[in-house]
């Protein structure tokens, strides 16, 4: 039996038997009788596309995925589309047609986490969220977790351990990986420096092969960039780098044209979320759930960081800052750790300078002084502890803001005595002026807290 398209539709072909007709019936009865869920929508799908520069494209949706979607035109020309191109309605719109039948709650899940961040994606993401948990009520926890983690400070942990925590744990504070050689810090030679910028493009190349992604090399003065993101927009993205670095010799008085780096940062930035997952997992052997970026500092000097471009270009861009300062704090000067909760607030407050969001930055700070208020304090393990929870980077962040505008000199001052080897309570004293107390006291006035709400 042969089957054939006769005006658009399936037919039986030239056996015309009654075993044919038969085999056919029993086919199509056993078919409606197997249980099964609903499916998606299969590609093709015709649709027209306006993206949020008001641009349009009409075509069939032939495959898609939790990043993009690819179009042919009438003329056979494909196009790989971002969702995030999209405004959040016409990407929700769009998006749920594509699995308005499916009764897969993580897709609709999906969609929500996709939606979230993006401009007026709330409501959408809302839509979305309410979806899957009529599909599956037992989410519901895991959906306002995911939503409180999207309402709270653009960070992102920087941590070098498999473990990732989840939303309400702490998250990492910045790691070096590997025993500390000090002969990597310091002023290195030029033929030093060349063999190291070789060995990391090395491991660029090396990572393009073993994750299989094309990745462009867009190389600065102080930054070897690779990325699978539009040549403007990488080259856009690594000027913001210089920035960030000629911020940082700026606040700590580095000599102009000084290069701190083992040869140059090593940065990879991601079109996709899975390719940002791979790459950690295949070359850095980490586990990224819960991460934007992260930096990987190494005790050989070198520093590796990555990222994935978030929807949100304000979003990626505070976190691409946040992340490089660790990587600059990790070779400032010499090997000594700073402790997480300065390292945070100075990656906070440079990420906010750089990428100035005035709303976000009253909101932080509101959001500090609720959750001191709320906490009785700015938590007992916020500056002893390896890691801080999510709510303490506000408190990093505006106590960061408060020492720096307060005392500039004296905050370098405090810096520099840590990297060079004093504890950090003992260069707050001597160098900074003031001592763990006095500097909660002051704060807790700076930021307006209600005494009466805090604890003994």
């Amino acid at each position: 039996m042969r089957r054939k398209m006769e005006n658009g539709k399936w037919k039986i072909g030239n056996d015309k038997s009654i075993i044919g007709w038969f085999a056919l019936f029993l086919f199509s009865v056993s078919i409606f009788l197997l249980p099964c869920a609903a499916p998606a929508a299969e590609p093709p799908v015709k649709t027209v596309v306006e993206k949020a520069d008001k641009t349009k494209l009409a075509g069939k949706i032939t495959s898609f995925d939790a990043d993009r979607f690819e179009l042919v035109n009438d003329r056979n020309e494909t196009f790989e589309i971002a969702w995030t191109e999209l405004t959040a309605k016409n990407a929700f719109m769009l998006y749920a047609r594509l699995i308005e039948k499916s009764n897969d709650a993580e897709q609709w899940i999906a969609l929500g986490e996709l939606l979230r961040p993006m401009e007026k994606g709330t409501e959408w993401s809302d839509k979305a969220f309410a979806r899957a948990l009529r599909i599956d009520p037992s989410q519901k926890q895991r959906v306002e977790e995911l939503k409180t983690a999207a309402a709270m400070p653009a960070t992102a942990p920087s941590e070098n351990s498999p473990e990732t925590p989840s939303d309400g744990e702490m998250s990492a504070g910045p790691q070096t990986v590997g025993e500390v050689d000090e002969k990597f810090w310091g002023k290195l030679s030029d033929e030093e420096m060349k063999k190291a910028i070789e060995s990391l493009a090395a491991f660029g190349d090396e990572t393009c092969q073993r994750i299989s992604v094309d990745l462009n090399l867009f190389q600065t003065k102080y930054f070897l960039f690779y990325s699978d993101l539009p040549d403007a927009e990488a080259e856009r993205w690594a000027l913001l780098l210089d920035k960030m670095y000629a911020r940082l010799c700026e606040l700590f008085d580095v000599p102009k044209d000084t290069n701190i780096w083992r040869g140059k940062c090593l940065i990879f930035v991601f079109q996709r979320r899975g390719d940002y997952m791979n790459f950690q997992t295949v070359m850095h052997r980490t586990d990224a759930r819960g991460s934007a970026g992260m930096c990987h500092n190494f005790g050989d000097g070198t520093v590796h960081i990555a990222f994935f471009r978030q929807p949100d270009e304000l979003t990626f861009a505070h976190v691409l800052v946040h992340e490089s300062v660790h990587g600059f704090l990790h070779r400032y000067r010499k090997p000594p750790s700073i402790p997480t909760w300065i390292n945070e607030g100075l990656a906070e407050v440079i990420g906010a300078e750089l990428v100035p969001n005035p709303k976000e930055y009253e909101e932080n700070r509101r959001y500090a002084r609720t959750m001191i208020e709320k906490m009785g304090g700015v938590g007992d393990d916020f500056f002893y502890g390896r890691r801080i929870q999510g709510w303490q980077y506000p408190v990093a962040r505006s106590m960061t803001t408060m020492m720096i505008s307060e005392n500039k000199k004296g905050y370098v001052d405090f810096i520099n005595g840590i990297k060079d080897g004093m504890e950090w309570e003992n260069s707050l004293q001597e160098k900074y002026g003031t001592d763990t107390q006095r500097l909660l006291d002051f704060y807790y006035d700076w930021m307006g807290v209600q005494r009466r709400m805090l604890r003994d």
